[in-house]
């Protein structure tokens, strides 16, 4: 354990004296010497700037969640989103039809794959509207609601339950 700490904080003191005198900032860089794997991740939030910990990108099928991927570095969640519908098609052997995501996913490789494959999403619309605009509308609020109160909710939870735990612990 000790000669852990001694290892971060030796790595700590390269990137404080690379800052000083190159004034060159580390990318990884070091925020705990107790947790030496954090690193901070900065958002566009108004109350919380930057957050620490891991990153994790998760999707539901029946109410059951499973993480598809977790990294303490950050990553763009709209990048995976090709492997979580293969991912989810592999555990349940059956085509994706529906899925609801984040707006950051609405990218165009994403969208062209959904409209390939005529998976129907909850993306806002680019082009102008279609003949069954009204429909269309009617299904992404649906998805919306249902893809908010089942998966960001549980998350929220389990996110509490992780952090009850890490200060138990």
């Amino acid at each position: 354990m000790n000669h852990r700490r001694k290892s971060t904080i030796k790595k700590i003191y390269v990137h404080q004296h690379q800052i000083f005198h190159t004034g060159e900032k580390q990318k990884e860089r070091i925020v705990s010497i107790a947790k030496d794997y954090l690193r901070p991740i900065v958002r566009s939030k108004e109350i919380k700037p930057v957050e620490f910990g891991a990153k994790v990108n998760k999707y539901q099928i029946d109410g059951i969640s499973f993480i598809e991927h977790l990294d303490f570095n950050a990553f763009h969640k709209g990048n995976r989103f090709l492997d979580t519908i293969f991912k989810a098609q592999r555990l349940t052997r059956a085509k994706t039809l529906l899925t609801g995501a984040d707006a950051i996913s609405a990218t165009n490789k994403n969208r062209r794959f959904t409209t390939k494959y005529n998976i129907k999403t909850d993306f806002k619309r680019k082009e102008r509207a279609g003949k069954h605009e009204k429909q269309r509308k009617q299904m992404a609020t649906m998805i919306q609601k249902e893809r908010a109160t089942r998966l960001e909710c549980s998350f929220g939870k389990e996110k509490e339950h992780l952090l009850s735990k890490e200060n138990q612990g």
